[in-house]
This record gives C-alpha cells, sequence and structure tokens, in this order.
C-alpha cells in the first residue's frame, strides 16, 4: 500500500496522548514508524496488517541508541508492549497487529479492483468477528 490514512489532529487522540505523556516523542515516532511498516507491507496477495519487524530492527531503523542505563531495542521493546497495552495494536502469539488500520482503509485508496474486493471482504469478516465478540461479551 503506498499510503494509509493519518488524521492531522492524531496526536489530540486520548490513547496517542498517554503514550507520548510515557515515551515522548520516541514513543509517538515508534508507534508511526510501525503504521508505515505495516502498511507498505499490504498488497493485493497479503492483507494481514502484521508487522513483521521486531524491536530491533525498528531501533536501528530509528537510530535508537539507547540510554547507559537501558539500550535501543529495549527501549522500543518497552514502547510497543505499552502500544499494545493500550490497544492501539494487537498481539497475538507474540505477533502484532494492527487491525484499526484496516477500519480506517476504503476502496478508494487504491486502484486495484483485486484489493478494493480484498478490503470490502476483510471488513466484512472483522465486522462478523466484532459482532461475535459483542455477543459474547453481552452474555457475560
Amino acid at each position: 500500500m503506498k499510503y494509509y490514512k493519518h488524521d492531522c489532529n492524531a496526536s489530540a487522540d486520548a490513547k496517542i496522548k498517554k503514550l507520548i505523556m510515557k515515551h515522548g516523542a520516541l514513543g509517538y515516532a515508534v508507534y508511526f514508524h510501525c503504521l508505515e511498516l505495516i502498511g507498505e507491507e499490504i498488497t493485493n496477495t497479503k492483507l494481514t496488517f502484521e508487522l513483521e519487524h521486531d524491536a530491533e530492527i525498528i531501533a536501528d531503523n530509528l537510530k535508537i541508541l539507547g540510554t547507559a542505563e537501558k539500550a535501543g531495542v529495549d527501549i522500543v521493546g518497552d514502547i510497543m508492549r505499552y502500544i499494545v497495552e493500550l490497544e492501539l495494536f494487537e498481539e497475538s502469539h507474540g505477533r502484532i497487529f494492527c487491525f484499526k488500520m484496516l477500519q480506517r482503509m476504503d476502496t478508494s485508496m487504491v486502484s486495484n479492483p483485486e484489493m478494493r474486493k480484498m478490503i470490502s471482504n476483510a471488513k466484512i469478516e472483522m465486522a462478523k468477528t466484532m459482532d461475535k465478540i459483542m455477543t459474547n461479551h453481552d452474555k457475560s
């Protein structure tokens, strides 16, 4: 995918504010860098929304060297765990995903008819999954 929607007021979001409060501009940079990494992997044959890069690669990409107390890779790891805790990303079996990116996608973002169909189908499946989760949630 060549681009994704980024709201101009993203930093006003409560979860993003918490990320910035705890990790500063570095947290903000890691979050949006990860969105870019996820987005660039999305193709008409791959619609997983998975972050394939680990903390070591992200630290190197952003030149996060660390401090005397903590290595750059550990700083990024802490930030990533907090991003998941804030539910900006999802974690499953040690893998990171951002399904919110699918929610924000629309078919006008791509010209490929196959990709448009994939986005539509993925949104339908996500809605079904969310319905099941909410139905089960109401029962508990």
